[in-house]
């Protein structure tokens, strides 16, 4: 019985894993993640709503530092466990052909982790989150390199915040390639925007690499890029896959 924790820029997702299923999940703001009382409460209340035994081991992954001490500290201090924090540095069955593994973010290198576990093959993994992410695994297990854009949802904030006229808005599936006004104008240019450019990095990545690849979509925006463009798989829960695999790989240090 494992607790795998994703700390992402906006939000935090918390998981169970009972074996190799991962049998529930929660989320939190990272907001809310201030010092590990609160990320205390959070974990407690996700452990007692789903009626769950104590975890035996756990493992997290952060882009967010002062969230990671947080949750780490009330990992810790709850159930008496050191979670495996996930870095380059671990165990992580695969190579890493970049100039600086250390700086790859701590999601990614879980996200490519599960990819290769999961799937084998020259994969690209994609996830829609506060940025949009893409990062290339070989059937060997070599992490090639990547790329980052602006996600959907900083793409809308952003739009809002830089203009003096554009509103914010709630990002939902377009209703026509054609926006019938300035909300519908938005909501189109940034989830058609975002397809197209999965489908031109896709092409581009197989040019330079010579090499078909299978996609893996994963992240909170995820569901509303995926009807735009092709994917071979959808897995929702990819980073708290490979954070079940990373404790695998490491739980005996």
């Amino acid at each position: 019985m494992l607790l795998l924790v994703d700390i992402g820029n906006t939000s935090i997702t918390i998981g169970y894993a009972d074996g190799k299923t991962i049998s529930a999940t929660c989320r939190m703001k990272t907001s809310d993640s201030g010092d590990s009382d609160a990320c205390a409460v959070t974990v407690n209340a996700f452990i007692h709503d789903n009626q769950l035994p104590n975890p035996v081991g756990a493992a997290l992954c952060s882009v967010v530092p002062s969230a990671t001490r947080a949750m780490g500290d009330a990992i810790k201090k709850n159930f008496g466990i050191e979670p495996v924090v996930v870095s380059s540095s671990i165990k992580t069955g695969l190579t890493f052909s970049i100039t600086n593994p250390d700086g790859l973010g701590a999601d990614r290198i879980a996200n490519a982790v599960a990819a290769h576990a999961l799937y084998g093959g020259n994969v690209l993994v994609i996830d829609f989150g506060t940025a949009t992410t893409f990062c290339v695994i070989t059937e060997q297990g070599e992490y090639k390199g990547g790329m980052i854009m602006p996600g959907p949802g900083m793409s809308v904030e952003a739009l809002a915040e830089k203009t003096a006229k554009l509103p914010m808005v709630n990002l939902t599936q377009p209703k026509a390639v054609l926006g019938d006004d300035t909300a519908d104008h938005i909501m189109s240019g940034v989830i058609f925007g975002q397809a197209g450019a999965v489908d031109r990095i896709k092409t581009e990545i197989e040019r330079e690499i010579q090499a078909k690849l299978e996609v893996i979509a994963t992240g909170g925006y995820a569901e509303l890029i995926i009807p735009f463009i092709r994917v071979d798989h959808i897995n929702p829960h990819l980073t708290l896959e490979g954070l079940r695999v990373l404790y695998e790989l490491n739980s005996e240090i």
